[in-house]
């Protein structure tokens, strides 16, 4: 059923549990990307776990 996108759980903002924002996200990717801080060290300053961190990174959540 969820090939056909039918009872698709919510995500991102959409989803009621969300602890960061589009903006945070595009920021989050933006600052790894440049090489200025560590994956850890964002996990710290928008309280997420290290792992959320990766996933943002990596495209697996938070995809556009």
């Amino acid at each position: 059923m969820l090939q056909k996108k039918r009872n698709h759980p919510p995500s991102g903002e959409n989803h009621s549990g969300h602890k960061l924002t589009w903006d945070d996200v595009r920021q989050i990717r933006k600052c790894y990307f440049k090489g200025t801080t560590s994956q850890r060290k964002l996990a710290k300053e928008y309280g997420v776990s290290q792992t959320a961190i990766r996933q943002v990174i990596e495209n697996r959540s938070w995809k556009e």
